[in-house]
């Protein structure tokens, strides 16, 4: 089995897959992913969007989306104490909150910092953001 590689940017999603990997403290292969090269042959086998993160696998196969790829992680690494056993209330609870972050709180959160950075300080993104939190 040879070492995780995630495709990453920086700013994106992909930096969660990157944060959990150095949390685990395992080896894996970082290849950064920029502009056009979202759109090359190669990269679209692993995203068929074209967007990150990716990771390939120690056994060669690839996936995508960030918190499936965290969830995967966790499951492989179980020594890294991050996740409950496979059936347990911690475990189910893990899911819930991944679920709920990526579900309920991304888009707004996401929305708003867009508005932010192009100076809106009165965004109803932040309202929608409070209400979702």
């Amino acid at each position: 089995m040879t070492r995780p590689r995630l495709y990453y940017m920086p700013r994106t999603r992909s930096s969660r897959v990157l944060w959990l990997l150095e949390e685990i403290g395992a080896p894996y292969d970082l290849t950064e992913i920029r502009g056009a090269q979202r759109r090359s042959e190669d990269h679209l086998l692993r995203h068929p969007l074209g967007r990150v993160p990716a990771l390939q696998l120690g056994d060669g196969e690839t996936m995508f989306e960030s918190a499936a790829i965290c969830l995967q992680l966790t499951d492989l690494n179980p020594g890294a104490g991050l996740i409950g056993p496979i059936g347990s209330t911690a475990r189910a609870l893990v899911y819930q909150w991944v679920v709920f972050a990526v579900a309920e709180l991304e888009g707004p959160l996401f929305r708003w910092i867009h508005e932010l950075g192009e100076g809106v300080t009165d965004s109803p993104a932040h309202d929608r953001f409070a209400d979702a939190a």
